[in-house]
């Protein structure tokens, strides 16, 4: 099971996912999908908070890479933040943390946009 919550960071343009739960098989494509209609609100620069991600499979690592070519394709980027270790022993595993850019925390994935 997942859960989405967002939040805007005052006077940016950033919003910030936080996800809670298991980002796997199951829930990958309505992550996507709930991704996607942050793109159709307008939002371009995104921060995932992974605090609350307890699991990640490799159809949950595949959304996150579909999330990093759909806000570029829009002119846009998501950082990702707060991984639990064993999420960004994954992450590292596959190599994601060359391609994606993530923080330790949302504090310091913000002042990354500027």
């Amino acid at each position: 099971m997942i859960d989405f919550t967002t939040r805007d960071i005052p006077d940016t343009d950033i919003r910030v996912v936080v996800i809670t739960g298991k980002l796997d098989n199951d829930s990958s494509e309505y992550f996507f999908s709930f991704i996607e209609e942050q793109v159709v609100d307008g939002y371009k620069n995104l921060v995932l908070d992974c605090e609350n991600l307890e699991y990640i499979s490799s159809m949950g690592l595949g959304s996150l890479m579909r999330v990093h070519s759909r806000m570029k394709k829009h002119m846009g980027d998501v950082k990702i933040a707060a991984m639990q270790s064993f999420v960004a022993d994954t992450f590292r595993i596959v190599g994601f943390e060359k391609i994606l850019n993530v923080y330790d925390n949302v504090e310091a994935a913000k002042d990354a946009f500027q």
